[in-house]
């Protein structure tokens, strides 16, 4: 992956996880942008090497599961080490210090079902990104 598509990727996600957060919330925060970026780099690296139509939902779980422990770090770090209560799922069920919970932890898996076949997508239409070879055979 080149350093323009990455770049292009990460500004997506982060704009993109922010526009999200806007219109379910009401409100960010600028790390929160930074780990959409981060997020969406991940699901970008995960589509080139391993999804295919048989994989996308094995695929989306990986996914799901790398955001959560990415919420999970940086709650920690962001919200009970700095304190700045960017979010609390402490009321939320079946929660880990109030940073990470199942109904989102289910929400990122969906989430990556609709995001990774549009971010493969537009790879191929914006940077001409070929499916991967091990894909085919």
């Amino acid at each position: 992956m080149d350093w323009l598509k990455s770049f292009t990727i990460f500004c997506i996600g982060a704009f993109g996880y922010g526009i999200i957060e806007i219109f379910f919330r009401g409100y960010t925060h600028i790390t929160m942008g930074v780990l959409g970026g981060i997020c969406l780099l991940f699901m970008s690296i995960l589509n080139y090497f391993y999804t295919s139509f048989r994989s996308l939902v094995v695929c989306a779980l990986i996914s799901g599961v790398f955001i959560t422990v990415m919420e999970g770090a940086m709650g920690y770090f962001l919200n009970l080490l700095l304190g700045l209560d960017i979010w609390d799922y402490s009321t939320a069920p079946l929660n880990v210090n109030g940073q990470i919970c199942l109904p989102f932890s289910i929400a990122w898996v969906v989430l990556s079902l609709v995001v990774m076949p549009l971010e493969r997508f537009l790879s191929r239409k914006i940077f001409g990104v070929e499916e991967n070879i091990a894909q085919t055979t």
